[in-house]
């Protein structure tokens, strides 16, 4: 097995969960009998009584994780113990694709209200105002020397940190950027005189993203900002705009090129994951482009379920849905096979992102006046949807546009909404067995070794996207349009 070159880089956020792992539960227990006004032997008791009947009325499934859970903790997530909870999903088979029952809740251009209803132990006799990821949030701040922090205000931050983590580590926003955004939001919750000239700090920072095709931080900067539907709409359309151009528009990459024998050699159908590597490394020194997949550390994992253990069933399961998070991570990140990373990241939600991604352009396509030079994907994405999901474009476009104009919804809800709609009943039937992902898997390491690196624009490269093109088959009268289309922004 061979260690992962990278297993040791976090992110921003993944260090601070590190730091707080083994210490969790004592926290939690402290922290909620000071809210309850008791002591910490009581919130202890309370916690074993609670474990001893939950863990006698759920039944166990050695196969639950939290693997593909979105990390979404502002969102109105069911509430553990109430008749709306919901048990999370066991981990996806590594070779099978599967949907739950409901899309994962849209992520808007807008700071969310922190949820203040229990999440964490459901008790009487334990405060009702503060949940397990609120105080998750507070001895984070605390970790960065923030004592006696409001929880509606850590546990904002504590979102912003989660989206950002979500990002590859050298694409997240600095630490002096985090900085800016939790001095706002700090002084927005404790009304301080001078949110104004913080605000107008991080709305610098937006511009600057914004212009620099750091769209990603860009909307995570943006969510700090309670604005109308109308105004969310503009920013997420601008977003969209840009992002579609840089995408069409951008210049070629100067790289430097790699040695034949390298490329060569990966290239193999049986070459190793030592002998990859090494022509994806050289391609990262040569040319600045990375490829990645979303993925958990499952060590961080099996860390975080032991030290949780001592808790409720319905509170483990609540948590773990939102730490260690999940990341885009390079292929060289993780100690596991490439194959196995690949098996993990081959869920139902990059399913979607992939559809997704190629509607998104075929519709800035439409949209653009004149000739574009690119009507030959609107052809191509027209027979892929009809070969591999069995659906009429005809159908999807207007109720895409009529979602997203008519309608007042966000592009990102309306892209949601039609995805569902139209391609969710095939998607929900894909099934991707070992040996095919193994071949595509194959072709497609083939199609980058051997293709022009100047074709690649640089940066961090969803590498699932070019396996499930080779999965369901799309025809690129221009091959290198991928490249384009796969770029993460």
């Amino acid at each position: 097995m061979r260690n992962g070159k990278n297993s040791t880089e976090m992110g921003f956020l993944g260090k601070y969960l590190n730091a707080i792992c083994q210490d969790y539960v004592e926290k939690f227990q402290e922290i909620r009998a000071k809210h309850a006004g008791g002591t910490l032997e009581q919130a202890r008791d309370v916690t074993s009584d609670i474990q001893k009947i939950t863990d006698d009325m759920t039944p166990k499934c050695p196969s639950d994780s939290p693997e593909h859970a979105e990390s979404h903790p502002a969102q109105d997530t069911p509430k553990p113990g109430t008749d709306s909870e919901t048990s999370p999903g066991s981990e996806e088979s590594s070779a099978d694709l599967e949907h739950s029952s409901e899309m994962p809740a849209i992520s808007e251009l807008q700071p969310e209200a922190p949820p203040t209803s229990p999440f964490g132990l459901d008790s009487s006799e334990l405060s009702p105002d503060i949940d397990a990821l609120d105080i998750l949030a507070l001895l984070i701040v605390e970790k960065m020397g923030i004592k006696n922090a409001d929880v509606a205000a850590s546990r904002a931050f504590l979102s912003i940190l989660i989206e950002n983590e979500h990002l590859p580590v050298a694409g997240q926003l600095s630490a002096q950027e985090l900085q800016a955004l939790r001095n706002l939001l700090f002084c927005y919750f404790s009304g301080d005189a001078n949110v104004n000239e913080k605000g107008a700090q991080v709305l610098a920072l937006i511009e600057q993203k914004f212009a620099n095709g750091f769209f990603s931080q860009a909307r995570i900067l943006l969510q700090i900002f309670e604005t109308n539907q109308e105004t969310r709409q503009n920013n997420e359309r601008n977003l969209y705009y840009e992002e579609m151009i840089l995408r069409l528009d951008g210049g070629p990459t100067k790289a430097k090129p790699v040695a034949r024998n390298i490329l060569q050699a990966a290239c193999e159908d049986d070459a190793d994951d030592e002998t990859v590597l090494r022509a994806l490394r050289a391609i990262e020194q040569n040319a600045n482009i990375t490829f990645n997949l979303y993925l958990r550390n499952l060590e961080e994992l099996s860390a975080w379920q032991n030290a949780l253990s001592p808790l409720p069933q319905h509170t483990r399961d609540y948590l773990l849905d939102y730490v260690p998070v999940i990341q885009w991570r390079a292929l060289d990140a993780l100690s596991e096979p490439i194959v196995s990373q690949l098996g993990r990241h081959m869920t139902f939600e990059m399913l979607r992102r992939h559809v997704q991604q190629k509607l998104r352009m075929c519709y800035f396509i439409l949209l653009a006046s004149g000739i574009t030079g690119y009507e030959w994907f609107i052809f191509s994405f027209t027979q892929w949807s009809r070969e591999q999901f069995n659906v009429d474009v005809r159908d999807v476009f207007p109720v895409l546009h009529r979602g997203g104009i008519l309608d007042g919804m966000c592009l990102q809800e309306a892209m949601d909404v039609a995805v569902e709609r139209f391609y969710g009943p095939a998607m929900n039937q894909i099934s991707i067995q070992p040996q095919e992902l193994e071949r595509a898997y194959r072709d497609a390491l083939k199609f980058i070794l051997q293709a022009e690196l100047a074709a690649f624009p640089s940066g961090f490269y969803n590498f699932g996207d070019f396996v499930l093109d080779q999965l369901l088959p799309f025809h690129y009268e221009d091959p290198m349009f991928a490249c384009r289309l796969h770029l993460m922004m």
